[in-house]
């Protein structure tokens, strides 16, 4: 018991934000016009190469398109 308690307390600290990748601006929970995508990597062949981007963007930047 002890054990859980003390896994589920260190991965609350954890936590990473997500930032906007075009103004750096934080993504909240409230964002519902906010996208994230993951862009694949192709090789010289055109072959999905299992590697990719993550791009996130905000609904502020959505809204300015």
């Amino acid at each position: 018991m002890c054990s859980v308690y003390l896994l589920i307390k260190v991965s609350s600290r954890c936590k990473t934000k997500r930032v906007s990748s075009a103004t750096n601006r934080m993504i909240t929970s409230k964002d519902h016009a906010s996208v994230q995508l993951n862009i694949g990597h192709l090789d010289a062949d055109g072959i999905y190469t299992g590697q990719f981007t993550t791009l996130a963007l905000c609904g502020f930047v959505r809204a300015q398109i």
